[in-house]
């Protein structure tokens, strides 16, 4: 998991400023956490909306963990896409 997440950074850090949109969308934290800002583009990138319908448009990286993780993405995708 370490390492996806150090994958995951370094990959951001290659972004260039002012690259994304100013559009944000702000997503709650749970158990009192502070919540977190996604850029809509990176949402675009992340998923595929037709009408009702949501799909991934990238699938997790294979392996144990790949169905539940994608579950997990289409459930938080669906969430901040229809609220």
């Amino acid at each position: 998991m370490r390492e996806d997440y150090d994958k995951f950074l370094s990959a951001i850090s290659n972004i260039k400023p002012g690259a994304l949109s100013n559009q944000n969308i702000h997503t709650p934290g749970g158990n009192g956490e502070a919540g977190t800002t996604i850029e809509n583009t990176l949402l675009d990138r992340a998923y595929r909306v037709d009408g009702e319908s949501l799909s991934l448009q990238l699938l997790p990286p294979d392996g144990s963990n790949r169905v539940p993780e994608a579950v997990i993405l289409l459930l938080y995708g669906f969430k901040v896409r229809h609220g």
